[in-house]
């Protein structure tokens, strides 16, 4: 389950709140753990640069930025 930093009570005044990071749930397995889709998918979605993450986008926006940030990541050596 995907939660929002937001409604974490502990985590409500960190920057990253702010940003539309989601928490990443622990794991026990160290094998497994980091693949599995409830750690992988905030983990990855916490990698987005802030301006892919916002809420005002519209889905054909988001896709083509998200299309935009993958060519980079792919090609581009940083």
């Amino acid at each position: 389950m995907t939660v929002p930093l937001l409604a974490a009570l502990t985590r409500r005044n960190l920057r990253s709140a702010g940003q539309g990071d989601l928490l990443v749930s622990r794991t026990k397995n160290v094998s497994f753990g980091p693949r599995s889709f409830a750690v992988a998918g905030p983990s990855t979605w916490n990698s987005l640069p802030t301006a892919l993450k916002d809420p005002l986008l519209t889905v054909g926006q988001f896709c083509n930025r998200l299309k935009t940030e993958m060519f980079i990541r792919s090609y581009y050596i940083h």
